[in-house]
């Protein structure tokens, strides 16, 4: 690479003044041209979510925290919790890799930024522009990281590092051979327009305070926020995308784990909201068709989506276990006692595993606190349905609303990268009604754009779609022959292309969870044959990965 700065000359002679220049973002934002969120290293992850204003007014914020909950237990019973608080002074977690100080920022690249890289080393196998977001991004043992962070980044976790496109699958990340930011694969990658990436860890030793117990030193964590600036996709136009990466270092493993998030909804003025839920989604709307918050009568909705998070003791993903609101104390007619903000590790706990602060489990009607029938998710009915259990049908006064959805009962692992995906989702103004279908019709085109490579029209709806063409290559699938049968398969799955260039193939339930893994890089044939007869019966993904980094998912189906 032809470096017009000598980095490496500049840092043996004057390493410390260049570290003490080099000033990491502490607070960045992400969007799609449509809708905007804000991160921040220290406090909530998230503290504002921004859509347009119907009334023509500026944009007007949906949200006022986003925080992460988790908590498990250890082989002696103990609670291990870490609570990431808007409140920087009672928050666990802090900003950065462990141990080095230095790190604690948010790096940001774009779509643009890795065409140009990808363009200028095309164009006469060397980099002779380095772009600093692409030698900068704190990827696996980037050797720039030094140069370009001030610190070097090869003793972390890989999955917790930046994630990367390994060009020459050599598991190091090195922008002069073509590596470049990659984004989050799930079951399909479609380039994002934006990424932000941040680390960060949970560093109090036990007793905290407030909780009173906390994970001693052992879980570190990073977050990847993506989003699609699509004019073509409102389904994409409307919505920021976060995955968390977490690994315990621990030397024991923590059981019954939860991973929770903390929502803070305010849809403009956070006095006249309600709030309600749908399987793994949350929503905030406004209580009374108006908004004194900026919306006026046009108030959209806010949802938050949570995907496929973690595994349970037998590797299997767990989806919400429960969403509980959390009443402000200070709410008029007074809500029920025990019902408000957690003080301790139990209370927090609590919460997480669906019951209230003090331990009574949430029930089925009014309030969700003094019914008979235990249930999981609160106000699961829909608004404009008054024989349906809803904040409108409980006749609840409306105002600040709170509410914590978590996913467990985990198995974490010491040493092993666990993932979890959310998305937050602003859904234009209209009645209630309409509202929830087209929430409905997001998280299911979110699912099929992010698992399947599936939204009707089928077979390849996003083929007219420019925005989200491959960054990493312009050939389509239909250029590159393939042969998957039989389908349906019993025994043994064929797969047949014209010529060795597949790397690896792997092959997911529709749940996400990878059932079969292989890798053919050394492969000299066209033809793979895959023994199926193990895998769980129904339809699956089937993703195959070439050499070059191209990917294209099907289904098929395990008899």
């Amino acid at each position: 690479m032809l470096k017009k700065i000598p980095f490496s000359a500049l840092f043996l002679i004057f390493s410390s003044t260049l570290f003490a220049q080099i000033v990491l973002p502490q607070e960045a934002e992400i969007g799609t041209g449509k809708v905007t969120a804000h991160v921040s290293t220290t406090g909530a992850l998230i503290d504002g979510f921004f859509v347009p204003n119907a009334n023509g007014g500026p944009p007007v914020s949906l949200l006022n925290e986003v925080s992460i909950w988790m908590c498990g237990v250890d082989p002696g019973g103990n609670l291990y919790m870490g609570i990431q608080q808007k409140d920087s002074v009672n928050d666990d977690f802090f900003g950065g890799f462990r141990g080095l100080p230095q790190s604690q920022g948010i790096w940001k690249v774009t779509r643009q930024q890795i065409a140009a890289h990808l363009a200028d080393l095309n164009d006469n196998g060397h980099i002779d522009n380095p772009i600093p977001a692409i030698y900068g991004w704190p990827a696996f043992r980037n050797p720039f990281s030094l140069d370009y962070n001030g610190f070097a980044i090869d003793t972390f976790d890989r999955g917790i590092t930046a994630p990367f496109q390994d060009v020459n699958y050599d598991d190091i990340y090195n922008p002069d051979d073509g590596d470049y930011p990659f984004g989050v694969e799930v079951g399909v990658f479609h380039m994002p327009t934006d990424m932000l990436f941040l680390p960060f860890h949970v560093d109090r030793p036990p007793p905290c305070g407030n909780p009173v117990f906390c994970f001693p030193t052992t879980l570190n964590c990073s977050a990847l926020l993506f989003s699609y600036d699509c004019d073509d996709a409102n389904f994409l136009e409307d919505a920021v995308f976060t995955r968390i990466a977490l690994v315990s270092k621990a030397t024991y493993t923590l059981d019954s784990f939860f991973l929770a998030y903390y929502v803070d909804g305010d849809i403009g003025g956070r006095k006249d909201d309600y709030m309600g839920t749908n399987d793994n989604r949350l929503y905030f709307y406004n209580a009374d068709n108006y908004d004194e918050g900026g919306f006026g009568g046009s108030s959209p909705m806010l949802a938050f989506h949570g995907y496929l998070s973690l595994r349970d003791e037998d590797g299997n993903n767990v989806s919400a276990y429960s969403i509980m609101n959390i009443n402000p104390g200070d709410g008029v007619p007074p809500p029920p006692q025990g019902t408000d903000d957690p003080n301790d590790a139990v209370e927090y706990y609590r919460y997480m595993t669906g019951s209230w602060r003090d331990g009574v489990p949430l029930t089925f009607g009014g309030y969700g606190k003094l019914g008979t029938q235990p249930t999981s998710f609160i106000f699961p009915g829909n608004p404009a349905h008054p024989n349906e259990w809803s904040e409108v049908s409980a006749q609840r006064p409306s105002g600040d609303r709170r509410a914590v959805i978590s996913f467990g009962p985990a198995t974490l692992v010491p040493n092993v990268t666990n993932y979890a995906l959310f998305s937050l989702i602003h859904i234009p103004p209209n009645p209630i009604g309409e509202q929830l279908a087209n929430m409905d019709s997001y998280t299911g085109a979110h699912f099929g754009f992010l698992y399947v490579d599936y939204f009707p029209p089928d077979p390849t709806p996003f083929d007219s779609i420019i925005c989200l063409h491959p960054t990493t290559s312009t050939t389509s699938a239909l250029e590159r022959p393939i042969r998957i049968f039989p389908n349906p398969a019993h025994d043994q799955l064929t797969v047949q292309t014209e010529t060795a260039d597949v790397a690896t193939i792997a092959i997911y339930s529709v749940l996400g969870v990878k059932e079969f893994s292989g890798n053919y890089t050394d492969h000299q044939t066209s033809t793979i044959q895959i023994g199926v007869k193990g895998l769980t019966p129904g339809i699956h993904l089937l993703q195959c990965i070439w050499k070059d980094g191209y990917k294209k998912t099907w289904k098929v189906l395990i008899e």
